[in-house]
């Protein structure tokens, strides 16, 4: 479609992408992070989308 894999697209396609998708509810994200046991260093965001 536009070459080999889906990077060219997904170029196109990210900035209506990050229009249209709601912004993160940081209080949830807060909150779930709240249950930490311990301290977080790193996150690792590996539910796709743009990478915002």
């Amino acid at each position: 479609m536009y070459g080999l894999g889906d990077v060219r697209f997904f170029d196109r396609v990210a900035p209506l992408y990050d229009r249209v998708m709601p912004p993160a509810n940081g209080e949830a994200l807060a909150a779930g992070l709240a249950h930490a046991t311990r301290p977080i260093d790193r996150l690792l965001d590996v539910g796709g989308g743009s990478g915002r």
